[in-house]
Order: structure tokens, then sequence, then C-alpha cells
């Protein structure tokens, strides 16, 4: 089921069906950008690993935190929008997104506090032109605010309306150093793949009639139909993917890290880091979208000796 249908992704924005919503404020979402992977060594805490008091190295991934505007408040009710605010953009941001929001429209915020809802939304626009990103146009995403409350989430929301976002606010305390997050988005694509690539089919005998890199049966006579759980070629890679219980490692900016002549395929990062424990669908540059854990949980900040990227 997590597999089917292997179809290309419709857009290289990832889409969240299942938000946590653990009730400590702030937004229960986070934008990145794909930089760069590394090792980290550091002593091991758990009390249940054999490892225990020493240290170890862990791969890990490297996101870029953009800054971000928070340019809308929708608000929904059983799965729908029932209504939503817009901040009244400057022309420059309205030329980069082009006809992707509607700045100025909607209800006025003292009329969106009047809206029966069970869940608020704060509408972000990324800024990857100061990034290590070479494209000005934004990425634009819903989070959800992690307050259970509704009156509360909207009177939190319109707060934040039109204002700019950094990783340091407290806005983004639930991807603190410690914390557990899964990682959505969009596995790199590889075009087209054969049944042997796409689905690992044995290969067929070398006299085998017609084809050997191919399933031995694609169905019986009768019916004379071909089963959809028979392995066919098809789109290989492009997919949408998440990536369950990951740690946050540490977070840097972007300055203090020497990085003489950037990061190998993505550029200089110029804004805030943060290392992500294993590997995240995706190639360099490509937007990741980070979310509370569904199934994990956070741990204590890791005590940390040594990192590849210094």
């Amino acid at each position: 089921m997590g597999y089917r249908p292997r179809k290309r992704a419709s857009e290289p924005v990832p889409r969240v069906r299942t938000w946590v919503l653990p009730g400590n404020g702030g937004l229960a979402g986070l934008p990145a950008y794909k930089a760069a992977m590394g090792h980290v060594v550091f002593t091991e805490t758990r009390k249940a690993s054999p490892n225990l008091g020493r240290e170890v190295g862990e791969a890990y991934t490297l996101l870029e935190i953009p800054p971000m505007k928070a340019v809308a408040v929708r608000l929904y009710l059983a799965g729908k929008a029932v209504g939503e605010t817009w901040a009244e953009l400057d022309q420059q941001t309205k030329d980069l997104l082009k006809r992707r929001t509607s700045s100025g429209r909607g209800v006025p915020p003292e009329q969106l506090k009047d809206i029966e809802a069970d869940q608020v939304r704060v509408i972000l626009v990324t800024d990857p032109a100061k990034t290590g990103l070479s494209k000005k146009r934004p990425d634009v995403l819903e989070v959800p605010v992690d307050i259970h409350d509704p009156k509360k989430a909207v009177d939190y929301g319109l707060s934040l309306l039109g204002k700019d976002l950094n990783y340091g606010q407290d806005v983004f305390q639930n991807f603190k150093p410690g914390s557990a997050v899964d990682v959505i988005s969009i596995s790199r694509g590889k075009g087209f793949g054969g049944p042997v690539a796409r689905f690992g089919l044995k290969l067929l005998p070398h006299k085998s009639r017609k084809t050997k890199r191919g399933p031995g049966a694609t169905g019986p006579q009768r019916p004379g139909v071909v089963p959809s759980t028979v392995a066919r070629g098809g789109q290989m890679g492009y997919h949408h993917r998440v990536d369950h219980n990951k740690k946050v490692f540490f977070s840097t900016p972007a300055a203090e890290l020497k990085i003489p002549g950037g990061l190998k395929h993505y550029g200089l990062p110029r804004s805030t880091l943060l290392a992500i424990s294993g590997s995240v669908p995706g190639t360099p540059k490509r937007l990741v979208l980070l979310r509370v854990s569904v199934k994990g949980k956070p741990i204590e900040p890791p005590s940390i000796a040594y990192t590849s990227v210094s």
C-alpha cells in the first residue's frame, strides 16, 4: 500500500495527510532545503544501547532552513476550508508568486474569529533567495498551528500574519535539537525503469522465450487481463515518500561553518543549518518538510565530538 501506485509526484512541494499536534505551541511543520550529507561523532546516551557512554558515529543530512513569511491564515472544519485571511504583500513578492496566492483577499481578521473550525493552518512562503539556492521563486506550504483550542489557535495565527519567521524563534520550538521528526519529500527521479530494476525480479533462464528481464507470466489465460499486481515497467523515482523517526542532532548558523567554495551540488549556505539523523529522500536543493514525528520520541541533545562538515 505504501508503494502503490508508483507514479510520478504531481509537484515538488510535499503534502501531509496526517499532522501530529502535541500542543506545545508554535507551528507543527518546518520547510527546509536539502543541502548535503556528512557524519557526526557523539556520545551515546540511550540506556538500552550496548554503546552507552561510548563515542559512536552516524550519518546525517544537512538541511538549510530558509527565512519565511506568514502570508495567510486558513480555517478548516471536518477537512474542508471554511475561511481565510490574507496579508497585504509587497509588489516584489506578488511578482515572484505570480498567481499562486490571493493577496489581500478573504474575510477581515475580526470576522475570522467568529467562524467555527477544528484546525487552523498558516500559509508560509519561503525565501530561497536568502539561501544557497540560485532560484528566486518561493515555495508555498500550509502548516497547522500546534494549539488544541481553536480560538487560541486563530489568535496565534493572526499574530503571525504578515511577519517574517526564522528558525531561531519560538514558533519552531518543536524542531529543537533532540526532537523526533518525520521528513516528507520527493525522492530522486530515475525516469523509466523495467521490472527487474523497479521490483527486483529475478532474471529468467537464458533460454526463455521473448524476454529474460520480465515476469514469467502476466496473468491467467481466462479472464484475459493483466492484474495490477504484476510487475511491469514504468516510472521509477520522483515519488512522494515519508521517512519516520528522524532525530535533530544540532543546528548552527551557516556563517559559523567553514565551507570553502560551498557544498557540492548546492552552493554556499547563508541561513540556518539543521542536521537530521540518517538520509533524506530527494536530491540536493530539493524542498523537504519536517513535521512532529508520528511514532518517535524526543531524546536528549547529543554531546557532539566531531562533524565532517566543520
